[in-house]
């Protein structure tokens, strides 16, 4: 296992869960608003 970083208030490595960022101004769970 990797060992944790921290940037800002993100972890990344370390077990700490996968974080994805986006730039949509919508929610991407509503495809039709974000395309």
């Amino acid at each position: 296992m990797s060992r944790p970083i921290r940037i800002g208030d993100v972890t990344i490595g370390g077990g700490a869960p996968i974080v994805v960022q986006s730039m949509a101004k919508t929610a991407t769970r509503n495809a039709q608003a974000t395309i």
